[in-house]
C-alpha cells in the first residue's frame, strides 16, 4: 500500500519551522516573474536549493516529432487534462530525463532522496509551439520528508527557477505572467522538474501546462461567499467557485493584521494557486485575516475579497491518507484508507461533492469511472463531529494500458572500439507488434536518435565511457514505456581533455556541529561534461559522498582545520581530476595560525597586488595575531589591553573590550559558540561574548599565551613560567603540565590530542591528552618558534641552531635541513603536507619537500630578517613581513609579486579573510586591509 503524507496541522507544524500556510512552506527560491510577491521561508541544511541543478538541458527534435514553419516542435494532442481541456498533460511516468533514485511506479514516477546527501529528480518536456506556459500544474503525493521542489526552465536567464518545498498533492504555479517571459527553448519546449531532496520521497503523478494568453487583459470575477471555520491549528476556507473558463486558480492571502491591499507589508501569500474552492490554511498560531482572489491563465488577478478573520482552535489532528496505487485503468479498484480521526467525509473523485458522510471505517474506494487526474479528498472529524483536518491525494486513471519495453546489449562491456548489438522486445495488451513504434536514445541525453525505429541495431562505440542506452516503445494511443541498459566501453581516449576541478563552500550555521554547503558547479570539462562529483571529507583517500550533482551538505561535529578532497569525472572515458582545500572551523581564521597544528594555511587565496583597501588606527601596537569570524568580523588585540572588533568592509570599530591591563596580548581565539578567548598580556585569561561583554575571567602569574581551543571546546593556555594549562569552558583547571623553560610560542595539537610544546630552554616536549608527559628532547639551545604539524601528522621544529627538523609523533627524526641563518621567531607553514615554507634571520625564504626535506627553492626577497610568517594561500602564494616595515607576497617560484610599506613593524603573521582580503597590524597601532577594491 502506498502511503501519502497527510496535511494535518500537527504534521505541518512538525515539517515547517515557521508560521506559514499549508501551501507556503517554501516561497519562491528563484521564482519566475510574477505579479505577486511570495514571501520566502528559512531554508534548512538538507533543503538547500543551491544543491539543485541550474543548467538547462539540451533540446532537440525527437524522430516522431514534426516542426512548423517557424521551427517549433508541433505540440502533441492534449489528453487526460489536469486543469481543463486546454491543459497539456504528461503522466508522471513519462519523464524526459531523471537523476538519482527515480523509478516507474505504474503511471507515476517514484522519487527517493535516499540518504543524507542524495537528491532525485524527474524532468518533463512539454511542447508549447509558439506559446509560453502560463500555469504549471503538478500532482505529486508526498510520501515522506519536508517536501518536494518544482523547477521551471527559464530560458530568459538560462537557469532553472526552483520553487518550494511543497507538501500538497496538487499545486498550480504561475509561470509567465507578461509578454517578457521566456520559459521555452528555441524549439518551443518548456521543461518542468520535480525534485526530492535528501530525506524526502514522493510519487509524481502528472504535470499539466496551460498556455499564457497575452491578449487577455480582463481579470476574472472576485470570489463570493468566503467563510473561515476554525479547526485545530488552522482555518478551513470555503467559497463559491468562479465560473470562468479561463480560471487558473485562487490566490490566498493572510496576515495577523487586517488588510485591504494584498501587497501590504506583513501580508503573506500561499506559494501556489488553489485549484478548488476549499483550502485548509494551517500552521497558524493566532487570530488571522484571510482574503482570496481569482487568477486566470494570463496572470490577471481579480480584486481580493473582503478579509474574514478567525483564530485556529488549539491542538492538532494527525490525519493520514493512503492509497493502494497511484494510478489505474477505468473502473479499477483503488483503495483509500484514512486514519487519525474519529470519522470521515469522502469526496471520492475530487469533484468537490463529499458523497460519503460520517464514515467510521476510514476505508473507501476511489471513483475510477472517468479517465484523467482525479483528486480524492477526505475531511476528518473528531468524536463530537467537529472538522479537524483536510487531506487529499492525486490519482491518474487511464483507458489504455501502457506497453512494456525490454532491452539488451551483447556484449555489454569491452574495450573500444566496442562492437555490439542492441535488441529490444515490446509487449502491449491492446496492440500487435506491427502497431507499435520504437526509438533508441544511444547517449542518454533524452533526445532519441533518427532512424532507430528498429528492434535490433548494430553499433560501435569508439570513445570510452558508460552509456545508459534507452529503448522506447510507443503504442497506437501514444502511451509509451522505456527500458534503460548500461553499456561500458573501456580503454583510454588520448584526445580526452582532463576536466578542471574546483569548489567553494558556505557555512550554514556557525556553531558546532557545523553544517557546510559545498558547491563544485564551477568545475568544468572543455571537451565534454562532468558526470560524477566525489567528496573525501577527511583527506584519507576514501571518497565518502558520490553523486551526479555538484552541491552537497556535510556536517563536521567539531572545530578544527579539515582538508577536503573533491574529485570530478568526465563523460568521455571517465578521466578524473581532484583538488584539495582547507576548511577552518569555526571561522576563516579562528586563531593565530589558523588551526590546531599551526599550519599557517588559509583556505582562501590572498590579494595579487598591493592595493590598500583601508587602514585604521587603534591607538596602541597591534599584538600577536588576528581571528576572523564566519561573518567576517575581525578581532585584534592591542598592547594597551584592548580587544577590538572591526567590520571587514571599512575597518570601523563594532566594539572594543578594555581589560584594564597592558602588555603584548595573545592572539584572540574563537570558540565554536562564537565567544572569544583573549589574554591581555598581564596574566588574565578572558572569555568575551560576540557583543564584547566579559563573561568570565581568570588570572595567572606570568605572561600567558592562549594557545588553542580544542575540539571539545576546552582551552589550552601557555605561560612564560613554563606551565601549560588545560582549562574547561568555565576557565577551571583540568590539569597543568610543566616544561623546562618559558613558553613563548603556541603549542601544536595533533588529531590524536597529543600536544607538542617548544620552550626557550630548547626542549621539545610531547604531552598526552591527560596531561602526562609522553617524551621530551633537548633539540636546540633555544626555541623562539611554534612547532607545526602537517596535515599528515609530521612534526616540524626550528630553533636557533640554523636547522629545521621533521619528526614523527613518537619523536623519531625523519629529516633535517640546514639553514643559512638562525631560525628565530618564525613560523613553519605546511602546504597540504606537500611542502613546507619558513624564513630565517638573514631574510631567506625556504621551500622544502615535506616528505624528505629536499630543497625545492631558496630565495632572499628581503635583506632584513623576517619577523614571522609566512602564511600560505591555496594558490601557493606566501605572505609575511620583515623588520623593515615591509609586507611581502612571494609565489612558489620565489618571485616577489608585490610588497607594501607599513608604518611600523608587524608582530604577527597576516591573516586572509573569506573574500581574499589580507589583514596585518603593526607596532604603530595601525591595522591594514589589502585586497581588490570593493564595488
Amino acid at each position: 500500500m502506498f502511503r501519502y503524507a497527510s496535511f494535518s496541522c500537527s504534521l505541518l507544524l512538525l515539517l515547517i519551522a515557521c508560521s506559514c500556510s499549508q501551501g507556503n512552506p517554501g516561497g519562491a527560491l528563484e521564482a519566475a516573474s510574477s505579479q505577486q510577491s511570495v514571501p520566502a521561508v528559512q531554508s534548512t541544511p538538507d533543503l538547500k536549493p543551491e544543491q539543485f541543478p541550474s543548467a538547462l538541458p539540451a533540446d532537440g527534435v525527437q524522430p516522431w516529432e514534426g516542426q512548423d514553419t517557424d521551427g517549433f516542435v508541433v505540440p502533441a494532442d492534449r489528453a487526460a487534462s489536469s486543469i481543463n481541456v486546454n491543459t497539456d498533460f504528461t503522466p508522471g511516468v513519462e519523464r524526459f530525463l531523471d537523476s538519482g533514485d527515480a523509478a516507474d511506479n505504474l503511471e507515476a514516477t517514484r522519487l527517493n532522496g535516499n540518504d543524507g546527501n542524495a537528491t532525485s529528480y524527474a524532468m518533463y518536456r512539454v511542447s508549447m509551439g509558439t506559446q509560453q506556459p502560463g500555469i504549471v500544474s503538478v500532482d505529486a503525493n508526498l510520501l515522506s520528508g519536508k517536501g518536494y521542489y518544482v523547477g521551471l526552465s527559464n530560458y530568459g536567464t538560462g537557469r532553472w527557477d526552483w520553487q518550494g518545498p511543497f507538501i500538497d498533492n496538487h499545486v498550480r504555479l504561475q509561470a509567465v505572467t507578461d509578454s517578457s517571459g521566456d520559459l521555452t527553448s528555441a524549439l518551443g519546449n518548456t521543461f518542468v522538474s520535480v525534485l526530492c531532496p535528501a530525506g524526502s520521497s514522493a510519487d509524481v503523478v502528472g504535470i499539466g501546462v496551460n498556455q499564457y494568453d497575452p491578449v487577455s487583459v480582463t481579470a476574472p470575477a472576485t470570489p463570493l461567499g468566503l467563510t473561515d471555520t476554525p479547526v485545530p491549528g488552522g482555518l478551513e476556507l470555503n467559497w463559491s467557485p468562479v465560473l470562468d473558463p479561463d480560471l487558473a486558480g485562487y490566490a490566498i492571502y493572510h496576515s495577523a493584521k487586517s488588510f485591504s491591499n494584498p501587497q501590504a507589508v506583513g501580508v503573506q501569500r500561499v506559494a501556489y494557486l488553489e485549484g478548488s474552492a476549499r483550502h485548509l490554511l494551517t500552521g497558524l498560531t493566532g487570530n488571522t485575516f484571510v482574503a482570496i482572489a481569482s487568477v486566470d491563465f494570463s496572470g490577471n488577478e481579480s480584486l481580493p475579497t473582503p478579509p474574514v478573520q478567525a483564530a485556529p482552535l488549539p491542538g492538532s489532528s494527525p490525519l493520514q491518507l493512503m492509497s493502494s496505487a497511484p494510478s489505474g485503468l477505468l473502473n479499477d479498484t483503488i483503495s483509500l484508507s484514512a486514519s487519525g480521526a474519529a470519522s470521515y467525509d469522502w469526496d471520492l473523485d475530487g469533484d468537490g461533492v463529499f458523497e460519503i458522510q460520517n464514515d467510521n471505517s476510514g476505508s473507501q474506494a476511489a471513483l475510477t469511472t472517468a479517465t484523467g487526474i482525479i483528486r480524492p479528498r477526505v475531511v476528518g472529524r473528531d468524536s463530537a463531529g467537529n472538522h479537524t483536518a483536510l487531506g487529499g491525494i492525486s490519482l491518474i486513471i487511464s483507458g489504455n494500458s501502457r506497453p512494456v519495453a525490454s532491452a539488451n546489449a551483447i556484449p555489454a562491456t569491452g574495450d573500444v572500439p566496442l562492437d555490439l548489438t542492441l535488441t529490444g522486445i515490446a509487449e502491449d495488451a491492446e496492440d500487435s507488434p506491427a502497431q507499435l513504434s520504437y526509438a533508441w536514445d544511444l547517449d542518454a541525453d533524452g533526445i532519441y536518435d533518427d532512424d532507430t525505429d528498429l528492434t535490433e541495431i548494430p553499433l560501435t562505440y569508439t570513445v570510452p565511457g558508460l552509456y545508459n542506452v534507452k529503448f522506447r516503445v510507443t503504442d497506437s494511443q501514444g502511451a509509451w514505456d522505456v527500458d534503460t541498459i548500461s553499456v561500458l566501453a573501456t580503454g583510454d581516449d588520448p584526445g580526452n581533455i582532463t576536466p578542471a576541478a574546483t569548489f567553494s563552500y558556505e557555512m550554514i550555521n556557525t556553531v558546532a556541529p557545523f553544517n557546510v554547503y559545498f558547491d563544485a558547479s564551477a568545475s568544468s570539462d572543455e571537451d565534454g561534461e562532468i558526470v560524477l562529483y566525489e567528496w573525501d571529507w577527511n583527506s584519507d583517500g576514501i571518497y565518502e559522498d558520490v553523486g551526479e550533482l555538484p552541491g552537497v551538505v556535510h556536517t563536521f561535529p567539531v572545530r578544527g582545520q579539515h582538508f577536503i578532497n573533491m574529485r570530478v569525472t568526465d563523460n568521455q572515458g571517465g578521466r578524473t581530476n581532484a583538488i584539495t582545500k582547507a576548511l577552518n572551523l569555526p571561522g576563516p581564521w579562528p586563531s593565530q595560525y589558523g588551526d590546531l597544528g599551526n599550519n599557517g594555511l588559509s583556505p582562501f587565496d590572498g590579494p595579487l597586488d598591493d592595493n590598500s583597501r583601508w587602514s585604521v588606527t587603534l591607538g596602541s601596537a597591534c599584538g600577536t595575531g588576528t581571528a576572523i569570524t564566519p561573518n567576517g568580523t575581525i578581532y585584534i588585540g592591542t598592547n594597551d589591553g584592548k580587544l577590538h572588533a572591526l567590520r571587514p568592509e571599512d575597518g570601523s570599530e563594532k566594539w572594543f573590550h578594555d581589560s584594564g591591563e597592558s602588555g603584548v596580548p595573545g592572539s584572540p581565539v574563537l570558540t565554536a559558540s562564537g565567544n572569544i578567548i583573549f589574554c591581555n598580556g598581564a596574566g588574565n585569561i578572558e572569555l568575551i561574548s560576540p557583543q564584547g561583554d566579559l563573561l568570565k575571567s581568570r588570572a595567572e602569574p606570568g605572561f600567558l599565551l592562549i594557545a588553542q581551543v580544542l575540539p571539545d571546546e576546552s582551552i589550552l593556555a601557555a605561560s612564560t613560567n613554563g606551565i601549560l594549562f588545560h582549562l574547561n569552558q568555565d576557565l577551571d583547571t583540568i590539569w597543568t603540565a610543566t616544561v623546562p623553560g618559558s613558553i613563548t610560542k603556541l603549542p601544536a595539537v595533533a588529531k590524536s590530542g597529543r600536544i607538542f610544546v617548544t620552550d626557550i630552554s630548547g626542549a621539545l616536549t610531547a604531552i598526552d591528552p591527560d596531561g602526562s608527559q609522553a617524551w621530551q628532547q633537548q633539540r636546540a639551545a633555544q626555541f623562539f618558534s611554534s612547532p607545526t604539524l602537517t596535515d599528515n601528522g609530521v612534526l616540524l621544529v626550528g630553533g636557533d641552531s640554523a636547522s629545521v627538523t621533521a619528526l614523527n609523533q613518537a619523536g623519531d627524526e625523519l629529516w633535517s635541513y640546514a639553514t643559512e641563518g638562525q631560525f628565530i621567531d618564525s613560523l613553519i607553514a605546511s602546504y597540504f603536507g606537500v611542502a613546507v615554507a619558513f624564513t630565517d634571520d638573514l631574510g631567506y625564504l625556504y621551500l622544502l619537500d615535506a616528505q624528505n626535506g629536499a630543497e625545492i627553492r631558496k630565495v632572499r626577497p628581503s635583506t632584513i630578517n623576517t619577523i614571522i610568517g609566512p602564511v600560505f594561500a591555496p594558490d601557493g602564494n606566501m605572505y609575511f613581513a620583515n623588520q623593515d616595515n615591509e609586507l611581502f607576497c612571494v609565489n612558489v617560484q620565489g618571485l616577489t609579486l608585490w610588497s607594501a610599506d607599513l608604518p611600523g613593524t608587524s608582530l604577527s603573521s597576516p591573516a586572509i579573510g573569506a573574500d581574499g582580503t589580507l589583514y596585518a597590524g603593526d607596532t604603530t597601532g595601525d591595522f591594514h586591509a589589502f585586497g581588490t577594491p570593493l564595488p
